[in-house]
């Protein structure tokens, strides 16, 4: 099984072409996995979900409702998948910010100055604790905009496709897969905002991050 899983693309505030590059390039996903911030505003959940609609059915996609979604979308709240034994958990993660969005990214930004991966580890670390499961479920969270994966939590964080800029601007997506009784999970990097904003799918650099055997 294939999973293909992007977030906050914030339509329409993103490059629809560098969009719909991914799905056609991830044309072999069993599954499509929006987690969340799907679009800006509700008005633009059709013509959001008339460009998906381009490259995919829709009964393969799986949408996740993220603070920016309305009711457009058919959205969930969370979505559960046992993979090879494993159990994943797919949340947009703005469930476990503390305080407001302004304190949150105040407070980020003040970790951030003290090392650039402090303010995504304390975001998993908090998803972690607060999230009454399992130490051993997986999470793949968006929300962060950070593309990061930190094993011993089990917590990954997927990136964004948007062009808005955040605590966060990384750019990318993950893919899942199943290998006979593991799987793999593999961070697929397009860029920060900052230094490329039209980087397309031919540019990506991929990276292994780890595998349930190694977990």
């Amino acid at each position: 099984m294939r999973l293909l899983i992007l977030s906050d693309v914030h339509y329409p505030y993103t490059d629809e072409a560098v969009l719909l590059d991914i799905l056609r390039e991830e044309k072999n996903a069993d599954k499509i996995i929006f987690l969340g911030d799907n679009v800006r505003e509700d008005r633009n959940g059709p013509k959001f979900l008339d460009l998906i609609k381009k490259t995919r059915d829709l009964k393969d996609v799986v949408f996740i409702r993220g603070n920016h979604d309305g009711e457009a979308i058919p959205c969930v709240d969370s979505f559960e998948l046992i993979l090879n034994g494993e159990k994943l958990t797919f949340m947009h993660g703005d469930q476990f910010k503390i305080g407001s969005e302004g304190s949150t990214h105040k407070f980020g930004s003040i970790l951030k100055k003290i090392h650039r991966e402090l303010p995504v580890l304390a975001f998993a670390t908090v998803a972690r604790i607060k999230h009454q499961n399992k130490s051993g479920e997986y999470l793949i969270l968006g929300h962060s905009h950070a593309l990061a994966s930190f094993r011993r939590l089990r917590v990954v964080c997927v990136g964004c496709l948007t062009n808005e800029k955040s605590l966060y601007n990384e750019k990318g997506y993950v893919v899942i897969k199943s290998e006979g009784s593991e799987f793999n999970l593999s961070l697929i990097s397009l860029g920060s905002i900052s230094e490329s904003p039209n980087t397309r799918v031919d540019h990506i650099t991929a990276e292994k991050v780890w595998d349930s055997s190694r977990s």
